[in-house]
């Protein structure tokens, strides 16, 4: 990923593992990056589903906390649709 002059361009590898239908995590298997865990928890609500963001990021270089939230701001309603976008493409079956 390259977010901007402020941090450096990022390659990594990531394994998402599903349990469906309620978890989805993610785990760095190699890259620049020291550290990349997370995962999503999706509870029912009735009628809605929420999703719950967990993640452990650790780039292995100095990044100041106005960066992080920058780009946590930008990516994280980007993966939230993807998620959506995802879940309502599925069979009703598989949900």
């Amino acid at each position: 990923m390259n977010y901007s002059w402020y941090v450096p361009k990022l390659t990594y590898v990531i394994r998402a593992t599903y349990d469906r239908p309620a978890m989805v995590t993610i785990e760095r298997i190699s890259g620049d990056l020291r550290t990349l865990r997370g995962s999503w928890e999706l509870k029912s609500d009735g009628d809605y589903t929420i999703a719950h963001y967990t993640v452990d990021l650790a780039p292995g270089f100095w990044v100041p906390h106005w960066v992080v939230r920058t780009v946590l701001r930008k990516d994280l309603p980007r993966m939230l649709r993807a998620l959506r976008s995802r879940a309502e493409g599925m069979p009703t079956a598989q949900r």
